[in-house]
């Protein structure tokens, strides 16, 4: 609910409460919302941001819909751009789209020479692999699944705006295996006060 500067302020100021300094490796990965790797370059300048590599084949595919690839082709034709862009062949790839916008106009492709081009550091997927970074954002997606929605998304709950950041500290202190700690620095402080 917070602004991209608040959220990614939030992680820069966790990140250094445990341990992180300017020599600590920092790889960032997330979608493409708009501002989010921007957000996330200005405050962490050393980071090497990875674009979620399953969002990036969403646009491709959305994009070969919309430019009349044929259905049975257009996994073929999507892989071929994926594995393409991951062995570094990003503007290779650029220039191929740029063509074919040439020859045949289309918003969506025009968006997704945009996308491609606002990531094009962030996609080297195969040297990102051999470094060891994660190329998908899918762990964290996963966890946001089964620690805050499994709680705030239970059939017919409301929540007032209040009540959602604490009921998440709750839910991630339970999920970190925090719990009994909280709750003795919680009583510890309650019974100095």
């Amino acid at each position: 609910m917070d602004s991209y500067e608040e959220i990614v302020g939030d992680l820069y100021n966790a990140a250094k409460l445990i341990g992180m300094t300017s020599k600590t490796e920092i790889i960032g990965i997330a979608d493409g919302g708009i501002g989010l790797s921007e957000e996330m370059k200005r405050q962490f300048p050393k980071m090497q941001f990875v674009l979620d590599k399953s969002h990036l084949e969403g646009h491709f595919y959305e994009t070969a819909e919309k430019i009349g690839i044929p259905e049975k082709k257009r996994p073929r034709w999507v892989k071929n751009q994926i594995a393409n862009i991951s062995d570094g062949k990003v503007f290779e790839i650029l220039e191929e789209l740029q063509q074919r916008y040439d020859k045949n106009p289309n918003d969506r492709l025009k968006r997704l020479i945009g996308y491609v081009k606002r990531f094009c550091d962030s996609v080297n997927y195969n040297e990102y692999r051999d470094k060891g970074y994660p190329i998908g954002s899918g762990e964290i997606e996963s966890a946001h699944k089964s620690v805050p929605q499994k709680r705030l998304k239970i059939p017919g709950a409301t929540w007032h705006p209040s009540s959602i950041d604490p009921m998440l500290a709750l839910r991630v202190l339970r999920a970190d295996d925090w719990w009994d700690d909280f709750w003795v620095q919680r009583n510890q402080k309650l019974l100095a006060a």
